[in-house]
């Protein structure tokens, strides 16, 4: 960590950055190959600063991302980086 800077969580939603362009959300969609290309982006700007990246799935874009199984497991990983107990993905002080 950088002196001075305190650690800080980021969450990246891929189709999130939809949000601002499509007023309708269910209507919002993005080539796969789109996808992919702005996960990686994220995924190298996070590493890059010297944090963490995970994938969800069987493999990563990315080398040195952490890659998990399901989204249950992803949740469980963010449990323990942020020091909280959970079980299922129920995070809890």
């Amino acid at each position: 960590m950088i002196r001075g800077f305190k650690q800080t969580l980021w969450v990246f939603d891929v189709d999130g950055t939809l949000s601002l362009m499509v007023s309708d959300r269910e209507k919002a969609t993005i080539e796969p190959a789109c996808k992919e290309l702005l996960q990686a982006l994220a995924m190298k700007f996070i590493l890059e600063l010297g944090g963490l990246a995970f994938a969800v799935g069987e493999h990563s874009l990315i080398s040195g991302s952490r890659v998990v199984r399901s989204s249950l497991f992803l949740a469980q990983e963010i449990c323990k980086l942020a020091g909280l107990k959970g079980g299922k993905g129920d995070c809890r002080e």
